[in-house]
């Protein structure tokens, strides 16, 4: 599994979409997943 808070330390870029993204990780489970999925597409 891929921690929410490890992907918003490597995307310094989009810190706001990514906290945003973060906080949804942490309310949904398994939406931290999908998103280190679609990260390496």
């Amino acid at each position: 599994e891929v921690d929410p808070n490890v992907e918003k330390d490597e995307m310094p870029n989009v810190e706001g979409m990514d906290s945003f993204l973060s906080e949804l990780a942490n309310a949904i489970p398994g939406i931290d997943e999908a998103m280190s999925f679609a990260e390496m597409l």
